[in-house]
């Protein structure tokens, strides 16, 4: 058995010897066939993302790391964030583990590609960070990482593995300082009826003519809520250079800082006494001041009430 051997080891040496020889007198050159992807696609360990800030809708820096499963020559790495999150900002801080690359954003994708790759062992632990992600506002997340090689058909070597879940959280009272709320942070119309605390909307906190008739609580008017610029209402007695009735006088010249000539100007005369009041009437509207007729001359007790409405 040993001999027969020895004899098939002999021939194949003999054999290749000769196809060494006619290779020689033949000139052939050396040719270099592509090798095709051969890996198990294994999962990725030990994969992890740490948010710096994990409040809703904030930006945050994030590190992701992993550990790779599978020997081979690793060209990107490719690792998905879900829907929620804004990664169109996103900038590449530090990589560990891998050689310098740079990164591209495609949708949710962000691949990070390496500048020259080399092999990568087994259990080879990689982190990447990045800046300028925008929170998701859901509490619940995980990305998907997958590494692939450098051949034409970029083929996964380990890949996607979901990272262990990361959570996120909404902004509560107790993380809001006490009167750091401003204007600017505040929507239009994003305060409504149901988040006011009863009787705690004052004056001070109305727009310009936001109350109108159908928002009086106590369906009335009264003196103290008009203006004397719109509506003013006087009443006058005998005395100044104004209205001195005296029974012989019948027209009087009213000064009023109120009064222009625009406005609408409605007397009445009533008297202390039991009489009948004299017919008086506005004959013209000036600036700060109106003129007032009488058909019969007013008497000293007799007091002059006027309205002027702007």
């Amino acid at each position: 058995m040993i001999k027969l051997l020895s004899n098939r080891w002999k021939y194949l040496s003999f054999l290749m010897t000769g196809i060494l020889v006619l290779a020689t007198i033949l000139g052939w050159q050396q040719v270099n066939f592509p090798m095709q992807s051969i890996y198990g696609a294994g999962t990725l360990t030990n994969v992890f993302v740490s948010p710096s800030a994990n409040v809703f809708s904030t930006t945050s820096y994030y590190t992701i790391s992993f550990n790779t499963a599978t020997p081979g020559i690793i060209k990107s790495i490719e690792i998905t964030f879900p829907s929620g999150f804004n990664i169109a900002s996103t900038k590449l801080i530090e990589v560990q583990g891998i050689g310098p690359g740079s990164m591209t954003i495609t949708g949710q994708i962000l691949k990070y590609s390496v500048s020259s790759p080399v092999l990568v062992s087994a259990s080879k632990s990689i982190k990447i960070m990045i800046s300028d992600v925008t929170n998701s506002a859901s509490p619940s997340n995980q990305v998907s990482v997958v590494t692939k090689d450098n051949s034409i058909h970029s083929a996964i070597i380990d890949g996607p593995t979901k990272s262990a879940a990361f959570t996120l959280t909404p902004v509560t009272n107790s993380m809001i300082g006490n009167n750091a709320i401003t204007s600017t942070k505040i929507a239009p119309d994003s305060v409504d009826t149901s988040k006011i605390k009863n009787g705690q909307v004052t004056l001070a906190d109305m727009a310009p003519n936001s109350v109108y008739n159908s928002t009086i609580i106590d369906n009335s008017i009264v003196k103290a809520d008009i203006s004397t610029g719109f509506l003013k209402k006087v009443s006058r007695t005998y005395g100044g250079t104004d209205w001195i009735p005296d029974n012989t006088r019948d027209w009087f010249l009213i000064r009023d800082p109120q009064v222009t000539p625009s406005s609408f100007v409605q007397i009445s005369v009533s008297t202390t006494y039991p009489a009948t009041p004299p017919d008086c009437y506005v004959h013209d509207v000036y600036t700060k001041w109106f003129y007032i007729l009488c058909k019969t001359p007013p008497d000293f007790y007799d007091i002059l009430n006027y309205v002027v409405i702007n």
